[in-house]
């Protein structure tokens, strides 16, 4: 990260190593699909793609076979919208913010970063070199569209909720993983794992699913489901189940013997990232994972997912 340059007023610049959407860096490219017209069956859908060249946020929203763009807006906030509601844009194209194409092929918003923090000093406390953690922010993005035969389609819109991470809170009781020793590179952030006995996972263990719970803070954090894990015929089965408006996005586990080599997500044994081409997933059941040979107290499991909801976003 750039930290207090002059350009900008003295305030930390990310780039696009480091501004991540949603917070880990475990997507292997920066574009979320999205779907036009009917959210259930998506026959039709695109890409919006995101990154920051400079010291601006980009969004691309790619072209729809069948469909010209007319509008597009973004909203962005450091807390989540009221249920119900709909945020007020302040990134659209009448404020010069987003260009749709001539042709209508496409959307290109650029979002310069003292904008995002000019009505509020937000990052001013890293500067010079402080401490203070990253910030989440978070997204609602709509866009218009014209088919063809002149019909305006359903605005498209996006909300991502966060980062989840499964908790067993007894029997046995998950940890931190930036309590572990040796501790990898990518573990020095919030979330758990539990170690398991191949009886207890024979019974079946399980727990709350939390979003946002910044350094290892449930107080903190949002619970949008619960998570279990089972056993059965030498194979491990770990089951998501979300609540209210939350629904699953992505779904990334790891288990294997400790000490585990990776707290990326994206590096997991099971990595699913094909369930946003799937409207309002909200339960689903891994494969099953083999039983890894461990020595007492060794085997581990860690349950990762990222979160969708969708309100203000139907």
């Amino acid at each position: 990260m750039s930290l207090c340059t002059e350009e900008n007023s003295g305030k930390p610049i990310p780039d696009s190593a480091n501004f991540n959407l949603p917070l880990e860096n475990y997507r292997q490219d920066m574009c979320w699909d999205f779907c036009v017209g009917d959210q259930a069956a998506c026959t039709t859908k695109s890409r919006v793609c995101y990154n920051f060249e400079g010291y601006n946020l980009i969004f691309d929203y790619q072209a729809v076979p069948g469909y010209t763009y007319t509008d597009a807006d973004i909203w962005l906030g450091l807390s989540a919208p009221a249920a119900g509601s709909t945020p007020t844009p302040q990134y659209t194209s009448s404020s010069g913010h987003c260009t749709v194409a001539t042709d209508g092929s496409s959307v290109h918003c650029i979002i310069p970063y003292r904008q995002i923090t000019s009505s509020q000093d937000v990052l001013g406390g890293m500067c010079p070199y402080g401490d203070r953690e990253g910030l989440i922010f978070y997204l609602h993005t709509n866009a218009q569209l014209k088919h063809a035969a002149g019909t305006v389609a359903q605005g498209t819109k996006y909300c991502s909720f966060g980062t989840a991470f499964g908790y067993s809170p007894a029997n046995p009781k998950s940890l931190t993983l930036n309590s572990y020793t040796p501790r990898p590179n990518t573990c020095n952030r919030w979330g758990w794992y539990t170690a398991a006995t191949t009886a207890q996972l024979g019974s079946g263990i399980g727990g709350p699913l939390y979003v946002g719970a910044g350094r290892n803070d449930i107080s903190k954090a949002t619970d949008v489901g619960i998570w279990s894990a089972t056993l059965s015929g030498g194979n491990v089965f770990v089951t998501y189940s979300l609540s209210g408006a939350y629904s699953l996005a992505e779904i990334h586990v790891d288990i294997g013997c400790l000490p585990f080599a990776t707290c990326a997500p994206g590096q997991y044994k099971y990595v699913n990232d094909a369930l946003a081409t799937s409207p309002a997933v909200t339960s689903f059941t891994t494969p099953g994972l083999k039983l890894p040979s461990c020595s007492a107290g060794q085997l581990y499991l860690i349950v990762h997912a990222s979160v969708d909801t969708s309100y203000n976003c139907s």
